[in-house]
């Protein structure tokens, strides 16, 4: 359990957040660390994610099978939506 003086301390400390940044504070209040359009943000960047992962498995096979053209292609496609994911982790 949290002292009074530390639930106070934890309670200005909201108070200043809140005054910094609306956005956060309406994730504090609800008891999540970002904003909902924030959250949404992260789940479409996971989503992502995980499609990049899938298609650099895809475009290895491709290359290691022998059809390089298709391989070789979509390896900037991975690169960048790689980036665009690792640069969004960062928002929230």
């Amino acid at each position: 359990m949290l002292s009074s003086e530390e639930r106070r301390r934890l309670a200005d400390m909201a108070a200043e957040i809140a005054r910094a940044d609306r956005r956060f504070a309406d994730g504090l209040r609800d008891g999540r660390p970002c904003a909902p359009r924030e959250l949404r943000w992260g789940a479409g960047r996971i989503t992502v994610f995980l499609l990049t992962i899938a298609v650099l498995t895809v475009s290895i096979v491709l290359a290691a099978t022998g059809v390089t053209i298709l391989g070789m292609c979509s390896l900037p496609a991975v690169g960048i939506a790689l980036g665009w994911v690792v640069r969004g982790w960062y928002r929230c």
